[in-house]
């Protein structure tokens, strides 16, 4: 995940020219927005509004969808704004797909996680 944090760092600063002061700031509000994002989501599925399965179809298209907005010189908002979708999209994902891996996992079976 730290990928996305550190790419988008860079184009901040070397194409945009912001200085790692205004950076910070601008990364620290995207994580404040991802965990509002996140926190929305959990609220969703444990409210039984959208399935695991639908949870797991939206967040992956929207975080496809939203790391198409680093491509092009659209501007360091749209940057932003991809960090605020991609970042939740991709631990919520990677955290359905990991729970259900466990949930399924046998002991004592070749394909168990212990």
């Amino acid at each position: 995940y730290g990928s996305v944090e550190v790419s988008s760092s860079l184009l901040l600063e070397i194409k945009f020219g912001w200085v790692p002061r205004t950076i910070s700031v601008a990364m620290a509000g995207c994580f404040v927005i991802a965990a509002a994002i996140g926190i929305a989501c959990t609220s969703l599925k444990d409210h039984n509004i959208f399935g695991v399965v639908s949870l797991l179809g939206m967040l992956g298209l929207l975080g496809v969808a939203a790391s198409a907005l680093f491509v092009g010189d659209l501007g360091p908002g749209f940057i932003l704004l991809s960090d605020c979708l991609v970042y939740p999209s991709i631990l919520f994902v990677y955290g359905i797909v990991e729970g259900n891996m466990y949930s399924i996992a046998k002991e004592d079976e070749w394909y168990s996680s212990e």
